[in-house]
């Protein structure tokens, strides 16, 4: 016969009425670091200086585009609309209006920079008529394009609509002025296409950015305004600047 298995030794059961002995969880006692969502760091140096070394690089580019480009497209590197909407668009970062207009000043300048070193190292050099016409351009639309595109991001009044408008004016002005004064030695397609943009700019912005009738109406009032003179005053501002 097989030997018996030993028994198994009784578990001590608790005396009634005591409470139940605790347990501890697996892992009881480690510590463990609190789950906590900390915020990314903002970095109000990199929205400031990151633009305006976009804006550098977009001048640059510009020297060579006027070489390169194909011919519907040769305007976009010889346009006060395109370096306007890239000053706007540098100027959507900065979270305070002054830094806004800073950088809207700052990313005109430095395209202006890239644009005339460039051409500078590449045996083209730039007249002083040139730099001063595109100078006083920069310090003088900038800061207005730079804040026009902070009240764009953020307000949706009459403000917004000046910004919007504003921007939507210059665009349609200056093909304006592309049709007329200089039209028989530019592309009628790309200033065609300006006003298209410049017509969805306002279309867009009254119709779905902003809030109110007086800011939906002042949209387009704004960048009637801003076109209407656009024709004589680039066309005086190219006499001066000829003149120099």
């Amino acid at each position: 016969m097989q030997p018996a298995p030993p028994p198994t030794p009784a578990r001590a059961l608790a005396p009634a009425g005591s409470p139940a002995p605790h347990l501890e969880p697996a892992g009881a006692g480690e510590q463990h670091p609190a789950a906590t969502d900390t915020p990314a760091p903002d970095r109000p140096w990199a929205r400031t200086t990151v633009p305006v070394l976009v804006a550098l690089l977009l001048g640059a580019l510009t020297a060579f585009g006027q070489a390169h480009l194909p011919e519907t497209l040769t305007p976009l590197a010889n346009s006060s609309g395109s370096w306007t909407v890239v000053a706007f668009a540098c100027a959507l970062l900065p979270r305070s209006a002054r830094t806004a207009a800073l950088v809207g000043a700052l990313a005109m300048l430095a395209m202006l920079a890239g644009y005339v070193v460039t051409n500078e190292l590449r045996g083209f050099p730039s007249s002083s008529a040139l730099l001063l016409f595109w100078g006083v351009l920069s310090v003088t639309v900038g800061p207005p394009a730079g804040l026009g595109a902070y009240w764009a991001r953020t307000r949706r009044d009459l403000r917004a609509a000046l910004g919007l408008g504003a921007l939507a004016g210059i665009l349609v002005g200056e093909a304006a002025y592309g049709l007329t004064v200089v039209s028989e030695s530019t592309p009628a397609a790309y200033w065609w296409g300006s006003v298209l943009v410049g017509v969805a700019v306002t279309a867009w912005a009254s119709v779905r950015r902003l809030r109110g009738a007086a800011a939906q109406v002042a949209a387009p009032v704004v960048a009637a305004a801003v076109a209407t003179p656009f024709v004589g005053l680039y066309t005086y501002g190219g006499t001066v600047m000829g003149l120099l």
